[in-house]
């Protein structure tokens, strides 16, 4: 995705906004990594090899 300001403008609001939405990516990072680790943890080492 690719996202910029229109007229090389930029508000507060956009900066806000930029912040919150680097933080939500963050956090569904994280998140995606817990699960991946997760089930790291309880797989079949073979299918892992295998992966």
């Amino acid at each position: 995705m690719t996202m910029s300001p229109a007229s090389n403008a930029v508000t507060s609001d956009q900066n806000e906004f930029a912040y919150a939405l680097i933080g939500a990516a963050n956090a569904y990072l994280v998140e995606c990594e817990r699960i991946r680790f997760a089930s790291d943890d309880t797989a079949d080492p073979a299918e892992l090899r295998a992966a």
